[in-house]
């Protein structure tokens, strides 16, 4: 009996002992994160999450973190009622017992599709506090992402699976549309560096730099005129043109949500 009391209190406490390291680790990097947005708040962009409340995303972060072990838990424990009724399936077969036998078969199946929805609920889970945290340190949460926070930390303590999926669904198509809105300036970023640098007068640049320092590049030049001379002229922009315009419809059809 005293070994099972002293059991239970080392397991306490390296509970409340581990919960308080990770909330003590997580008060310093919201410090660091925090630490740089200006102090006067007007001064934040409006598409920015200086428009929530950084402390309480990182509360609904620890939350979604906890929720999702909770929910991995409960996966592991379908898991294991399930072969539990598997097992007691057989030993009403062996018994002649079929009602019995379908009835534990029954309760097989339904624990294992329990397992799996609690399992892709909890993949979920993890890939939004990935991505909101990622989000957070590049300054890209916007305002709608901190109006989906309130009222959040209700929706996960409930752990009803149907509410919180409804809250990841919102989650990602927050994350694509910053996707889609960063793909779309990082190609047309790219698109105008390429395009104001001719590649005629790159080649005359090189040989320039090549004469003044007596190096013999011809050769390597005229290569690469006569790889480049063979490909396609419109294969490269009208591949740049079909990415611009998918990508610009993308975006149309996120904003038109």
């Amino acid at each position: 009996m005293c070994v099972l009391v002293l059991f239970l209190f080392v397991s306490c406490s390296l509970f409340y002992l581990t919960t308080y390291l990770f909330r003590y680790f997580l008060l310093q990097e919201k410090k660091k994160i925090t630490s740089d947005f200006p102090s006067n708040p007007h001064s934040y962009p409006s598409s920015l999450c200086a428009a929530m409340s950084i402390d309480k995303l990182m509360d609904i972060q620890f939350q979604l973190k906890f929720t999702t072990k909770q929910f991995a838990k409960n996966a592991t424990r379908c898991e294991k009622e399930q072969k539990q009724a598997m097992f007691k399936c057989k030993q009403a077969m062996e018994k002649n017992n079929m009602e019995g036998a379908r009835i534990y078969a029954e309760n097989s199946i339904r624990k294992k599709n329990e397992s799996i929805n609690h399992l892709r609920l909890a993949a979920r889970m993890d890939a939004v506090v990935s991505r909101m945290d990622t989000a957070i340190k590049m300054k890209m949460v916007t305002k709608n992402m901190g109006d989906m926070v309130k009222g959040m930390d209700k929706v996960l303590k409930s752990m009803d699976p149907e509410k919180i999926s409804k809250i990841m669904d919102q989650f990602e198509q927050q994350f694509e549309t910053i996707d889609v809105t960063s793909a779309y300036m990082e190609g047309a970023i790219g698109q105008s560096t390429a395009g104001t640098t001719p590649e005629d007068e790159v080649n005359n640049l090189m040989s320039q730099v090549a004469d003044e320092h007596g190096l013999d590049i011809k050769d390597q030049l005229d290569d690469k005129l006569r790889i480049s001379s063979k490909m396609p002229q419109n294969e490269q922009p009208q591949q740049a043109r079909e990415e611009d315009d998918d990508l610009e419809n993308r975006l149309a059809a996120l904003r038109g949500r």
